[in-house]
C-alpha cells in the first residue's frame, strides 16, 4: 500500500510505502493497546474505587453484584426444584415397589418384609468428635469385612 502525504508545510511530497504484513501488525498492536488501556482503566476506576468505597463507583459495584447474587440464587433455586421432583418420583417409585413386594410376599404365601420400620436410620452425628487416623482405619476395616447379613442399629 502507498500513502502519499502532501502538505503546505512541507517543502516536498512524502511518501511511505506499508506492507500487509506490516498493516496487519500495527492493527494488532493497536487492538491489543486498546484493551490493555480499558483493563487499566477498569482496574483503576471501578475494583479500586469498589474497594475504597467511592461514592459514584460504590452503588454501581453493588448494584452488578446484587445482580448476580440473584442470578445464582435463582439458578440454585431451579436445581433445587429439579432435585425436588426427581425426589418426589423416586419416593413414588419406593411406594410402588413395597407395594409389588408385599402383593408377591403374599402370593408366595411368605412373610411380608417390614422395611418401613427402617426409615430414618441416617442423620445428624451429634456427639461429634474427632477420629484419630488409627480409629478411622479401625471403623472403615470393620464396616468393610461386615457381613452383609448384619445390620447396624
Amino acid at each position: 500500500m502507498h500513502l502519499i502525504i502532501t502538505d503546505p508545510w512541507f517543502a516536498k511530497n512524502r511518501a511511505l510505502h506499508i506492507s500487509g504484513l506490516r498493516l496487519f501488525a500495527f492493527a494488532t498492536a493497536t487492538v491489543l493497546l486498546v484493551i490493555f488501556a480499558s483493563l487499566a482503566v477498569y482496574h483503576l476506576v471501578i475494583v479500586h474505587g469498589a474497594r475504597q468505597g467511592w461514592p459514584i463507583v460504590t452503588p454501581l459495584a453493588g448494584m452488578v453484584s446484587s445482580v448476580e447474587r440473584q442470578s445464582q440464587e435463582r439458578y440454585l433455586r431451579e436445581n433445587l426444584d429439579a432435585m425436588a421432583t426427581k425426589l418426589g418420583e423416586m419416593q413414588a417409585r419406593i411406594v410402588q415397589l413395597d407395594a409389588l413386594a408385599e402383593r408377591l410376599a403374599a402370593t408366595a404365601g411368605l412373610p411380608a418384609l417390614d422395611a418401613k420400620s427402617k426409615a430414618g436410620s441416617g442423620g445428624v452425628l451429634l456427639n461429634q468428635r474427632n477420629l484419630s487416623m488409627d480409629e478411622l482405619r479401625s471403623s472403615i476395616d470393620f464396616f468393610i469385612n461386615m457381613p452383609r447379613s448384619v445390620q447396624i442399629d
